[in-house]
């Protein structure tokens, strides 16, 4: 009895680990745009986006550093689209993209003078040529100017 209970209790620790992710991956090898990141190895065919959180103050203008991990066999252009950005904050260039070519994409980020005060979300997606896109999540903080 206290065999099977002790299973079990490792069997739900491993399920509880298997169910962590950050991001999802994107790309032709992605099985869908909701495909997490593969737990174990690269998947052929697949990209993921990593970005940097920001603090500004309103008025400001900060660079933004966007990466592209690229995985096997993936070579495709992803163009990145940002979400949920708060009141006042703007993207230049407002439809950034990394070539094939590229590992990376810089874009500024402006903060008007009254923009939204507070700590938000935004999401950044990266949406290739060919495949599933990949997500992941900015965190932006926004302070008094």
């Amino acid at each position: 009895m206290k065999f099977s209970t002790l299973l079990s209790l490792s069997l739900v620790g491993l399920l509880a680990l298997a169910g962590c992710k950050s991001g999802t991956a994107g790309g032709p090898g992605a099985e869908s745009t909701g495909a997490e990141q593969p737990l174990v190895g690269d998947a052929e065919r697949t990209f993921q986006l990593n970005i940097e959180d920001v603090t500004m103050r309103q008025g400001e203008t900060k660079s933004l550093l966007i990466t592209i991990k690229r995985s096997t066999n993936f070579s495709e252009d992803v163009e990145i689209l940002f979400t949920d950005l708060p009141k006042g904050i703007t993207v230049d260039p407002s439809k950034p993209k990394i070539s094939a070519a590229d590992t990376e994409a810089r874009v500024n980020l402006t903060a008007a003078s009254d923009a939204a005060l507070g700590e938000f979300k935004a999401t950044v997606t990266g949406h290739p040529s060919k495949g599933a896109d990949s997500t992941n999540t900015m965190k932006l903080n926004v302070t008094k100017g």
